[in-house]
């Protein structure tokens, strides 16, 4: 979203953030003095959220409303029905979960006042399409990625901070502790790497406190703690990554996986399961090499193929680099700034 504000503001399109006021993304803007409301946090559809919702668009007389998540999703189409919101909405859907089709979801999904339902990838389209009446309202535009993020590379932090030489290969992964994520599969295939490749040490960067736990015991019981660490939610993320050598991803659901555009901009291959939108990302053999949902010995064996031929890298990483140009935040931000002018109406 930030991206996107920054891209859609060099197109001259006035935007205005109402987000929780405890969100990292509503202190980023009033950190930079960007326009930025807010409301207190309390349940997901508080009607007081959507009644100052449909005020502040009445105020500052708004042409759209641009929902980015499922809560935003629900204060809109009641800011809509209860609190008479006149503005069209642009919906945003980025997670790999296909919505039940309950009354309450088929009326949410199918809100009159909901123009255009923009997803990230054509997997979660797809999901959407029993659900979605219309379905000249569905389209697919890909997330971005920002390469500037990584140009400031800081090569050694990773390695000095986890006390390892520099010839010591790291397999890193970059997504939240969750059960979606699937670390169990990641960590046998640890354990399976590492009777090839015993110096091989493992990083993990994502929150979630409370899979921790049974991630670490797991790790325990395969008897690899001592090189698999767990680092948390990172913000320097951008300056760790020059230490990581292959990137292996293996999410069960996925709504694209941008964490796989960051490794393509850093020159780290990546090996990941083919789910979700993932596949829209990664061309087997060509950008990156795709195994099956839980494959722990498919996913071990090629990344023990990444760190032993430099060619199959080198091909893999500039071919990745090259894919990028599908991805930049000026050809996301042109298409969604179409959709808004299509959907905008006097």
């Amino acid at each position: 979203m930030y991206y996107l504000y920054k891209e859609l503001d060099q197109l001259d399109v006035k935007q205005f953030l109402f987000a929780s006021e405890s969100g990292a993304l509503s202190r980023r803007f009033e950190e930079e003095a960007l326009p930025v409301f807010t409301f207190k946090k309390s349940f997901s559809l508080n009607p007081m959220t959507a009644r100052k919702l449909a005020m502040l668009a009445r105020h500052l007389k708004v042409d759209l409303v641009h929902a980015h998540d499922s809560h935003a999703h629900s204060i809109a189409v009641i800011a809509s029905s209860l609190f008479g919101m006149k503005q069209p909405i642009i919906l945003h859907r980025r997670v790999d979960f296909k919505p039940k089709k309950s009354p309450l979801k088929l009326w949410k999904y199918n809100h009159q006042a909901i123009a255009k339902i923009i997803c990230i990838s054509e997997k979660i389209k797809l999901g959407l399409s029993d659900l979605i009446h219309d379905q000249k309202k569905l389209t697919t535009i890909h997330s971005c990625v920002d390469p500037q993020r990584f140009k400031n590379k800081s090569t050694g932090k990773l390695r000095k901070e986890l006390g390892l030489s520099t010839n010591t290969p790291i397999v890193a992964n970059i997504a939240a502790l969750t059960p979606e994520k699937d670390y169990p599969t990641w960590l046998k295939a640890a354990s399976i790497i590492l009777k090839k490749r015993p110096e091989c040490h493992f990083t993990a960067f994502g929150a979630g406190e409370e899979y921790l736990i049974k991630l670490n015991s797991f790790a325990q019981e395969l008897k690899i703690k001592s090189q698999v660490h767990f680092m948390g939610h990172r913000t320097d993320l951008s300056e760790l990554m020059s230490d990581v050598d292959v990137l292996m991803f293996t999410s069960k659901k996925e709504g694209l996986g941008t964490s796989i555009l960051d490794a393509f901009c850093c020159d780290i291959p990546v090996v990941a399961t083919n789910t979700g939108g993932i596949p829209e990302l990664i061309q087997h053999g060509q950008t990156g090499l795709l195994a099956e949902i839980g494959a722990s010995e498919e996913i071990a064996s090629y990344v023990l193929d990444l760190l032993n031929q430099q060619s199959l890298r080198d091909k893999l990483t500039y071919n990745a680099r090259e894919s990028l140009k599908n991805f930049t935040c000026q050809n996301m931000a042109r298409r969604i700034k179409r959709i808004y002018q299509l959907s905008y109406v006097t």
